[in-house]
C-alpha cells in the first residue's frame, strides 16, 4: 500500500462537514489528498452531495475559457462544475442569448 495515507479523525470530520457543499477540488486541496481519494472516502462513508444537480453555469466564462483553449475538464475545475455539464453547456447554448 505504498502512497496510501491513513485518514485521521480531523480529516474525516472535515470531509463529513464539507462534502457536497464544497467542490471536490477544494476539499482535495484542504486535505492534501487527490480528488479520487476524496471521492472514494466519501463513497465509503456513504456521504451524499448536498449540491443542487441543476446549477446555472456562467456561460460567458465557459465560452471565454473555451476560446483560450482550456479543456472542458479544466474549465469545470475552475468554475466548480462537472466537465459533462460544461460539455453539454457548450453543445446546447449559443452566444447572443441571455445565458449569463
Amino acid at each position: 500500500m505504498k502512497g496510501h495515507k491513513h485518514w485521521g479523525y480531523n480529516e474525516i470530520k472535515i470531509l463529513n462537514k464539507n462534502y457536497g457543499t464544497l467542490p471536490v477540488v477544494a476539499l482535495a486541496l484542504m486535505l492534501g489528498r487527490s480528488e479520487n481519494a476524496i471521492i472514494c472516502k466519501a463513497s465509503r462513508l456513504n456521504l451524499k452531495s448536498k449540491l443542487r444537480s441543476r446549477i446555472k453555469l456562467p456561460m460567458n466564462t465557459i465560452w471565454n475559457f473555451n476560446e483560450r483553449g482550456y479543456s472542458a475538464r479544466k474549465t469545470a475545475r475552475l468554475i466548480g462544475a462537472s466537465h459533462w455539464g460544461v460539455i453539454c453547456a457548450l453543445k446546447n447554448h449559443r452566444r447572443g442569448r441571455d445565458n449569463d
